[in-house]
């Protein structure tokens, strides 16, 4: 269990503010419970322990950890990971709190392996800027390294923030992202890790599923920019695997219906190409000529 390292992690934070550690606990077998509980009683009040009876998810978990943040911001961290810089959360609660527009601020992180050694110092090389919008959205910015202002506290809405990206897309509705130009944490790719054990076609399947869930909650000026990765990332399933017809043909049902659900909101051109790409997307499958003329339609749009 990598859980011990991430709480220090935690724990050697040097801040003005008190902080609180909300963990999810989620009857893993690598004892990571025991090692928890170890903490929480060397260190009382420190932690809001959330403690399973079965395994509930990775995302159920989060969700029930996000209904237990009653604090001003939240920083998320996954158990594998830890933070690596003691003035990560004070820098950013700074900024955030001299910036009262932005909603949230993300930073660099290293990549690691099971031995806590470098694969890569930085997990993105260059970040094209340092200030995002909810119009640049979807952007990378790790999980592991994001302070944000607590926007959290609809209950119902949080059921609806299954992914990691959703959360941040969300986020965004509600000021600007700050980039900070340093490395604050490391991020582990290791065997036992959910992402590392996933295949590639897994992976991909994820990123449509949550760019399709993204539609529930961004802002309508952005609903084509996102309908355009949807279909690209579906005709790049193809590569992956020759079994994805089933898979395409469901996903191809829930992504119309989120476009009658936006029809009000698109362009004459828009509701004229997006049946016929509909329909191309799935002949894609068959024929390369279809799959050349479907990516030239989308791009139009």
């Amino acid at each position: 269990a990598f859980i011990g390292q991430t709480l220090e992690s935690f724990l050697m934070q040097k801040t003005n503010f008190t902080t609180q550690i909300v963990l999810g606990e989620d009857c893993s077998t690598d004892g990571s419970r025991r090692v928890i509980l170890d903490f929480a009683k060397k260190y009382p009040g420190k932690f809001k322990l959330l403690l399973h009876n079965t395994n509930i998810g990775a995302l159920n978990n989060q969700q029930v950890v996000f209904e237990h943040c009653d604090g001003k911001y939240i920083a998320m961290c996954e158990g594998d990971d830890y933070w690596t810089d003691p003035l990560k959360l004070q820098k950013q609660v700074d900024f955030l709190e001299s910036n009262p527009d932005f909603s949230v601020s993300f930073t660099n992180t290293a990549i690691v392996n099971e031995f806590s050694e470098i694969i890569d110092e930085k997990s993105i090389p260059n970040f094209e800027k340092s200030i995002y919008t909810h119009l640049d959205m979807p952007i990378f910015a790790p999980t592991l390294t994001r302070v944000m202002r607590n926007v959290f506290t609809d209950k119902e809405r949080i059921k609806d923030l299954n992914a990691d990206m959703m959360v941040l897309v969300w986020a965004s509705k509600f000021g600007k992202l700050h980039y900070l130009d340093e490395v604050t944490s490391a991020y582990r790719k290791h065997q036992g890790g959910v992402w590392s054990l996933s295949s590639e076609l897994a992976k991909k399947k994820m990123f449509i599923k949550s760019r399709l869930n993204c539609l529930k909650i961004v802002e309508p000026v952005l609903y084509i920019k996102f309908y355009k990765s949807i279909y690209i990332q579906l005709l790049n399933l193809k590569k992956s695997s020759d079994d994805v017809e089933d898979y395409i043909q469901e996903t191809m049902v829930q992504f119309k219906q989120y476009q009658l659900m936006h029809n009000n909101h698109l362009s004459f051109k828009q509701k004229i190409f997006l049946p016929i790409i509909n329909v191309l997307v799935v002949h894609a499958l068959q024929s390369g000529f279809y799959h050349k003329l479907v990516k030239k339609l989308i791009y139009t749009l």
